[in-house]
C-alpha cells in the first residue's frame, strides 16, 4: 500500500491520551470545532464541568496519579511517565502541591490505611 515504512502507533498512558502527549487542548481550535467562540466554550465548560478547561487536564492527570502509588509497585519515575510528567522531580511538585504530601508518603500511608 503507500510509499515508505509505518510508523507504529504508540500506545495510550494510564490517561488515556497518547504517550508523550503533554499539554492542553487549544480553545481556539477546540471552539471552532464544535461552532463555538474559545470564551463561550471556556464558559460553557466551566460552568458544566466546574473547573476551568485548562485546570481539567492536570486534576485529571493528578487524579490517576494518586491511584498508581496506591495500586501498584511501580517506581515513581514510572509513574512520572504514566501520567505524562517529564521528570520525575516534576511529577513529585506537582503531587505535593495537589495532595500536600510526596508521592513516596502518600504511597505508605495508603498502604497503612489498607492493611489496618
Amino acid at each position: 500500500m503507500g510509499g515508505g515504512p509505518r510508523r507504529p502507533r504508540s500506545r495510550p498512558g494510564a490517561d488515556g491520551r497518547p504517550r508523550g502527549a503533554r499539554g492542553g487542548v487549544d480553545g481556539g481550535v477546540a471552539g471552532r470545532a464544535v461552532g463555538a467562540v474559545p470564551r463561550g466554550l471556556r464558559r460553557r465548560f466551566t460552568t458544566l464541568v466546574g473547573e476551568p478547561p485548562v485546570a481539567y487536564p492536570t486534576r485529571w492527570r493528578m487524579t490517576v496519579a494518586a491511584q498508581l502509588p496506591r495500586e501498584s509497585d511501580a517506581p515513581l519515575a514510572t509513574v512520572a511517565e504514566r501520567t505524562a510528567y517529564g521528570s520525575e522531580f516534576a511529577f513529585a511538585k506537582a503531587f505535593k502541591r495537589a495532595y500536600g504530601q510526596a508521592p513516596g508518603g502518600y504511597r505508605r500511608a495508603a498502604r497503612e490505611r489498607a492493611a489496618a
